[in-house]
């Protein structure tokens, strides 16, 4: 059974079962367990699940268990990815609405945009509720998820093919050294007209260029600042601070959330 398929017939469970006031208050739930750092990484902790069933069955009388709960945020997480996947770096001529929970254009720039990309057309009329609460919860998986399926398809095409399929993309390869995915070594084969000192000085910029990549996207920061209850006349600081040390950005990133202050702190002003 496919996947659309199996998510099909969650979703038409789920709507004999869930109200739009039910899914309010889980993603609500699901955000405080992530402010409280319940979450490691992707994946919520079971502490986090046992508490949002506890808030669901305090506030709805219904049975309502674990298992529930994920069907439910799969459901959630596949409706709102379909519109996330296609508004992701924000387009021009459209703004998001709050009152009618749905991207809004004029007709004709709907109409390019079905164009370009016709599962649009699905959206057009389609409200996702709770949008921005589910981009700050999934958005940053989203996109480690897409770079995934990208480096994999990449690593086929790099091991698999030869002559003139052979990947000579200097942009493919600079994902996958970025990814770790490949060796600098790796790269002088590149390709039969390639030359071998052309290759080494590309496979140096590329190297330059992936150390210099920060782990997330600069507006995700602002986010992480707030997480973590910076003084407003120190955000600046802190942010030009990260945005110039990827290093340590990656440290802080990993370092437990509710420890996440202290230890910027530490870097930023000891010695």
């Amino acid at each position: 059974m496919s996947e659309k398929r199996t998510i099909d017939d969650v979703v038409k469970k789920d709507r004999e079962y869930w109200t739009a006031v039910m899914d309010d208050v889980l993603i609500d739930a699901l955000l405080h367990q992530h402010h409280l750092g319940n979450r490691n990484g992707s994946v919520f902790i079971t502490h986090a699940y046992d508490n949002i069933v506890k808030d669901l069955q305090e506030k709805f009388e219904k049975l309502i268990d674990k298992q529930k709960v994920k069907n439910r945020i799969k459901t959630i997480k596949y409706n709102w990815s379909e519109c996330y996947d296609v508004f992701k770096n924000g387009l021009s001529g459209f703004a998001w609405s709050p009152i009618a929970k749905m991207w809004s254009a004029k007709p004709e720039v709907w109409e390019s945009l079905i164009q370009a990309k016709p599962k649009a057309k699905e959206l057009k009329n389609k409200p996702i509720p709770n949008y921005n609460k589910l981009v700050e919860l999934y958005g940053k998986d989203r996109a480690i998820e897409e770079q995934s399926e990208t480096t994999s398809k990449m690593r086929q095409r790099w091991t698999t093919s030869t002559g003139e399929g052979s990947m000579e993309n200097i942009e493919d390869i600079d994902h996958l050294v970025a990814q770790n995915e490949v060796t600098l070594e790796s790269c002088d084969n590149v390709g039969d007209n390639n030359d071998v000192a052309l290759a080494m000085r590309e496979g140096n910029l590329i190297f330059e260029r992936s150390l210099a990549r920060l782990p997330i996207p600069e507006q995700d920061m602002f986010h992480l600042l707030d997480e973590i209850g910076i003084d407003s006349r120190l955000q600046m600081r802190a942010y030009l601070y990260l945005i110039k040390n990827p290093d340590m950005l990656r440290a802080f990133i990993g370092y437990p959330v509710q420890e996440r202050k202290e230890l910027l702190f530490t870097m930023m002003f000891d010695p």
